[in-house]
């Protein structure tokens, strides 16, 4: 009986029956294919990464931004350019690397708060459309009770989301961290009536 190893002419196969040099060779060119496959698949997709445009916030607010600081406006009145003002504290240098809003619980309160450092640095505490703060959905005074909706956890500064009620309606808007004092439970409690 023959070696089922040995082919018609003596050469050592595979199992498969093709020559065991000849597999060497297929084996390479396989790997050489796919090693090919994976760089044009790595070049494709640096390309595409660099062609995708990435959103960048704009040197100042869009020109229709309404500011709702609870006063009643004309609303025929276009509302002027806001270019908010200048945060007393760092911000967070790549907005790519911000965190996911997270709830705080039911009943959360607090109180915006324009002190920074000791010093009242906000009278009227702005409250912005996102952490990207592209847009002011109005102001508050400082002092002013607020419900805590959201948490945004980020690199440099945190934001919240609050909702207070107004004389003109619910303002809700996301306000720096260090602008916000959270109530302890004893003062949320006497802030209740409880």
């Amino acid at each position: 009986m023959r070696n089922l190893m040995h082919g018609a002419f003596g050469h050592r196969t595979s199992v498969l029956g093709i020559p065991e040099k000849g597999r060497r060779k297929a084996e390479l060119r396989v790997l050489t294919w796919f090693l090919l496959a994976l760089l044009v698949l790595a070049w494709w997709s640096v390309g595409v990464a660099e062609s995708v445009t990435h959103p960048t916030p704009p040197e100042t607010a869009p020109e229709s931004t309404p500011l709702n600081t609870g006063a009643t406006t004309d609303p025929t009145t276009p509302a002027a350019p806001f270019a908010g003002p200048a945060l007393p504290f760092g911000d967070n240098p790549d907005p790519s690397q911000c965190g996911i809003p997270q709830p705080l619980g039911p009943g959360v309160l607090g109180e915006v708060d324009g002190h920074y450092q000791g010093v009242l640095v906000a009278p009227q505490v702005y409250l912005y459309d996102s952490h990207l703060r592209q847009a002011v959905r109005g102001t508050l005074p400082t002092g002013s009770r607020v419900t805590v909706v959201l948490y945004q956890s980020n690199p440099m500064l945190d934001f919240y989301l609050v909702r207070a009620d107004t004389p003109t309606g619910v303002l809700e808007g996301w306000v720096p961290g260090p602008f916000l004092r959270i109530l302890t439970d004893d003062e949320a409690s006497a802030a209740r009536g409880n």
